[in-house]
């Protein structure tokens, strides 16, 4: 997890997305979603950040607001 989140910080989704898909399934909780939805944001793909955005909103109480937020701003940026 930590290393998908590093790489989220650093702008490189893709890595992101290599380092927490195997995790998909095998941790509980929203944070592989939120690392997922962040990474697939970082590489241009605002649906599937959505469905993990959800995915966020349904499994974890602490990071859904956060997920309610950038669900938010994604609509706002389409919106633009």
């Amino acid at each position: 997890m930590l290393e998908g989140a590093t790489f989220v910080c650093a702008g490189d989704g893709e890595e992101a997305l290599d380092a927490v898909l195997p995790l998909q399934g095998m941790v509980l909780g929203g944070e592989v979603a939120w690392t997922m939805a962040r990474a697939y944001l970082l590489i241009g793909y605002p649906d599937e950040a959505r469905e993990h955005l959800k995915q966020v909103l349904a499994s974890d109480t602490l990071l859904k607001a956060r997920a309610e937020v950038l669900l938010l701003r994604i609509a706002e940026v389409e919106a633009q």
